[in-house]
C-alpha cells in the first residue's frame, strides 16, 4: 500500500511541478532554480519507486513508466531534423549564411577551430572576449573583425557600424552589441547577446540561511541583502527590454549568443515568441551547450542546459542547426544556417 501511495504522489507532484516550472520559469525563485537543475534529477525517485511498484504489482508502475517517458520526451527532447551540410551558400534562389556563436570564457584551453573548420561559418559571434580583437584579427586576416566591450564579431562581410545597447545593462555592463554589416547589397544587423549569468544568484540559495531568507523576504533597501528572487526579476526585466528592441528592429536581423536562459523558462519563451529558435526549429540532438566541462553523474557527465542560441529575426528562416558535439569547454558552440526570406 505504501509504495503505491508514494508512487502516485511522485507522479502527481512531478507533473504539477514541471508544468509550473515551465509556465512560471524565472518569475518565481523555486521554479527559477528548478530550471537550472539536471533533468535526470527528476528520475531519481522513480529508480526506487518503479521497482517497488512492479514488486507489489501496483497499477502505479505503468503510470510511473509513462510519466518517466513523458519527462524524457517533452522535458529533454531529442530533436531530429533532416538536413545536410551544404557546400554552396544558397537554398534554391535564396542566399544563406552560416553563423556560429560561442562564449569563449572558461574554454579549458580547448580550441574551437575543429568545429569552425567543419561548419565554415560566414559570421562568428563571440562573448566574454574582451581585449581579444587584435588576436582574432591576426588569426583571421582575410575577415572583418570588430570588437566592442566583451563582444567580438568575425565576418566575411564588411562591418559598417558597432554600437552597444545603451539602456540594457547589468551592474553597469552592456548585455548586447549591435553589429551592422553589408550583405547581399543590403544592411544586415547582428545582435550579439550575453545575458548575465545566474550563478551568483543561484549561489544565494545554496548558502546557509538563504532559503529561509527567500521564504521570509529581505530588506530591499540593503543592496547586499538582495534575494535570488530579486535577481531573477531583474533578469526578466532585461529580457523584456531586449524583446522590445527586437520588436522595434525594422531591418533584416539575427540574434545570437549566451542568453543564460534554459529553453523551458519564461525568458526563452519571451524571446522565442518573437524570433525563431534555430535549434528548436531545425536542430538535431539534445542541443545542450552548458556546462560542457562538468563531471556530474546526475547529468551523465555532460552538459544538461541549452542556454546558447541562434535566433532568426526579420527576413530570415533557419535551415539547420547543430551544437558542438564534445569539446570540454564551459560553453559549447552552436552553428546554424539561415535562409533569407521575404
Amino acid at each position: 500500500m505504501l509504495p503505491n501511495l508514494a508512487a502516485w504522489f511522485y507522479i502527481v507532484l512531478l507533473a504539477i511541478f514541471l508544468v509550473l516550472t515551465a509556465a512560471i520559469g524565472e518569475r518565481f525563485w523555486i521554479t527559477a532554480a528548478a530550471l537550472y537543475t539536471p533533468p535526470t534529477l527528476w528520475f531519481l525517485p522513480a529508480l526506487v519507486l518503479l521497482p517497488l511498484s512492479f514488486f507489489v504489482k501496483s497499477r502505479a508502475a505503468f503510470a510511473q513508466f509513462l510519466c518517466v517517458l513523458a519527462l524524457a520526451i517533452f522535458w529533454m527532447p531529442f530533436r531530429w531534423s533532416r538536413w545536410t551540410l551544404r557546400e554552396n551558400n544558397r537554398v534554391g534562389n535564396n542566399p544563406t549564411l552560416v553563423c556560429v556563436t560561442n562564449n569563449v570564457a572558461e574554454n579549458n584551453h580547448q580550441s574551437l577551430q575543429p568545429f569552425l573548420d567543419a561548419e565554415r561559418p560566414d559570421i562568428i559571434a563571440l562573448q566574454d572576449a574582451a581585449f581579444r580583437g587584435g588576436a582574432y584579427q591576426r588569426a583571421y586576416p582575410d575577415r572583418f573583425v570588430a570588437e566592442r566591450d566583451q563582444f567580438i564579431l568575425i565576418s566575411k562581410f564588411p562591418i559598417r557600424n558597432v554600437t552597444l545597447l545603451p539602456t540594457l545593462r547589468w551592474e553597469g555592463a552592456p548585455i548586447a552589441a549591435l553589429f551592422e554589416l553589408d550583405w547581399e547589397n543590403q544592411p544586415l544587423v547582428i545582435y550579439n547577446v550575453h545575458m548575465p549569468t545566474p550563478r551568483p544568484a543561484l549561489s544565494k540559495i545554496m548558502g546557509g540561511g538563504s532559503v529561509a531568507r527567500e521564504l521570509l523576504g529581505h530588506n530591499a533597501s540593503d543592496p547586499q541583502n538582495t534575494s535570488f528572487a530579486h535577481d531573477m526579476a531583474m533578469r526578466v526585466e532585461l529580457a523584456r527590454g531586449l524583446a522590445k528592441v527586437f520588436d522595434e528592429e525594422k531591418r533584416p536581423f539575427l540574434a545570437m549568443g549566451d542568453f543564460n536562459a534554459p529553453d523551458h523558462g519564461y525568458v526563452h519563451r519571451l524571446i522565442a515568441s518573437r524570433l525563431v529558435d534555430a535549434f528548436k526549429k531545425n536542430g538535431r540532438g539534445f542541443g545542450w551547450t552548458f556546462p560542457g566541462n562538468m563531471h556530474n553523474p546526475l547529468s551523465l557527465f555532460g552538459p544538461w542546459l541549452r542556454i546558447d542560441y541562434l535566433f532568426a529575426g526579420r527576413g530570415f528562416a533557419p535551415v539547420y542547426a547543430r551544437t558542438e558535439p564534445s569539446r570540454r569547454s564551459k560553453h559549447r558552440a552552436v552553428s546554424a544556417r539561415f535562409e533569407m526570406v521575404k
